[in-house]
Order: C-alpha cells, then sequence, then structure tokens
C-alpha cells in the first residue's frame, strides 16, 4: 500500500490524549443498521474479522466483538460494549497531541483522510503517521 507521503523512518513520541465523550450513543445511520442486524441475528459474537464501514467524510466505523469505534483524521473514539443493559455508552477518545524527534516537536496536519488497507487504517499526519490495528477483540494504536 502506498501512502500519500513517505514515512521518515524516525522514532517519535506520540502523546495520546483521553477526552471524556459526551455519553450518548453514537448516531452514525450505518453502525446503528449493523447493530440492529446483529441484534437481529446471530450477534456479535459470531464475528470472524470486524466489519468495516468508510464514509464520505473519511471516517472509518469498524465494529468487533464487544466495542465499535471511529477513526478519523482527528483520532480514535472507542466505545467499548458495557451490555445490553447498559444504560448509555461511555466513549473515550484519544487524539494526537503532539510528536517529536530528538526534542524537536514535528509539524502535525489534520486535515488527511484515513486510509484502511485490510484490518489496519492509515492515518497520516504530514510527519508521522498513526497505524490502528483492528482486530475482533481491540484496537491498538501501533
Amino acid at each position: 500500500m502506498k501512502l500519500p507521503s513517505p514515512i521518515p523512518f524516525l522514532t517519535a513520541l506520540c502523546l495520546l490524549a483521553p477526552e471524556a465523550g459526551a455519553g450518548t450513543r453514537a448516531k452514525h445511520p450505518e453502525a446503528e443498521r449493523l447493530l440492529e442486524s446483529a441484534k437481529r441475528n446471530r450477534g456479535f459474537a459470531d464475528l470472524d474479522a470486524p466489519v468495516f464501514d468508510s464514509l464520505d467524510d473519511g471516517s472509518n466505523w469498524v465494529h468487533g466483538r464487544n466495542y465499535k469505534a471511529r477513526i478519523d483524521a482527528g483520532g480514535l473514539t472507542f466505545i467499548p460494549f458495557l451490555g445490553s443493559e447498559a444504560p448509555r455508552d461511555h466513549p473515550v477518545v484519544f487524539r494526537l497531541q503532539s510528536a517529536s524527534m530528538g526534542g524537536d516537536a514535528l509539524p502535525l496536519h489534520f486535515d488527511l483522510k484515513p486510509i484502511r488497507d485490510e484490518q489496519r487504517v492509515y492515518v497520516d499526519h504530514g510527519s508521522i503517521v498513526e497505524i490502528f490495528d483492528c482486530s475482533l477483540d481491540a484496537v491498538e494504536h501501533i
């Protein structure tokens, strides 16, 4: 897969700051359709791979056995499944705050759409690329 800009070989310090979510359920139609379909059919326990939906705005929704998540140029919103009786969702938002090399801050850009390749989503920030590896049970930031 060719990324929009070359990835320099460097070690960068990436600081992800969790932010409290608004506490409301996501209103994305495709995510809600997947959820309703799972409730009617066999549920998400029988999935053999995460389910993805790429939107026109560049965001990517992914649904695993016990979570759903949105990945876009601004970061990751992770929504764990807390059970059918949970009164509401509790999303956790992770956003790249800074990156540095040798103590010098690297410039970051947040305007490129993420690129999905199989079960990975790449978010290019110009001087650094975030990689989200999505599996059935987790999203790993590598």
